[in-house]
């Protein structure tokens, strides 16, 4: 998997010179690290790749997928019938939405494990708030690393107080539009 921002947009942020490599190791490090979070906290892969899922027929003709956007379909199988694609709208046959595979004049027998979608989804290149949130939480994470474990100091009679989350507010309302959310 991927990361979702480059080195040298870390170190243009934090104004480091993209000669001084005195602390790539621990960038790259922090930028695979927040990338990972980013994804577990999302619930989700964002990086574009195929998918095969193997599902429960619903007895309807739409079907929502976990991954999205969905941005292409290469096949669809309900039990042993291979179903077109629809190249009209009066044609029988799947079409997709970013999130769905919507059959016309067939559908999703109702059944267990009976339906093989094979798509591809997801994001390329990563949005661009994704990169931005993977960057503030990079730089967040480094200039923290001098204060492990200090959640407040005083300095000539002023206290100053550390933030103690995983992430910032700011951060976390670029990612809040891309969280799965489960349903119930």
């Amino acid at each position: 998997m991927t990361d979702f921002c480059a080195l040298s947009d870390v170190k243009a942020y934090l104004g480091i010179a993209p000669t001084n490599t005195n602390d790539d190791a621990v960038l790259n490090r922090l930028i695979t690290s927040a990338s990972q979070f980013i994804r577990s906290w999302l619930n989700r892969d964002i990086d574009q790749r195929s998918y095969t899922d193997t599902r429960d027929g619903t007895g309807h003709v739409k079907m929502t997928f976990p991954n999205y956007p969905i941005t292409a379909v290469q096949s669809v199988q309900v039990g042993q019938i291979v179903i077109p694609q629809s190249t009209g709208p009066t044609v029988p046959g799947w079409v997709f939405t970013p999130t769905a595979i919507i059959l016309r004049q067939y559908v999703f027998d109702k059944d267990y494990q009976n339906v093989v979608v094979t798509y591809t989804a997801g994001y390329s290149p990563i949005p661009t708030d994704i990169a931005q949130a993977t960057i503030e939480m990079v730089t967040f994470r480094f200039k923290d690393s001098q204060r492990i474990g200090i959640s407040s100091k005083t300095l000539a009679g002023e206290v100053i107080t550390f933030s103690q989350k995983d992430m910032q507010a700011a951060t976390l309302t670029l990612l809040n539009q891309y969280k799965r959310v489960q349903m119930s």
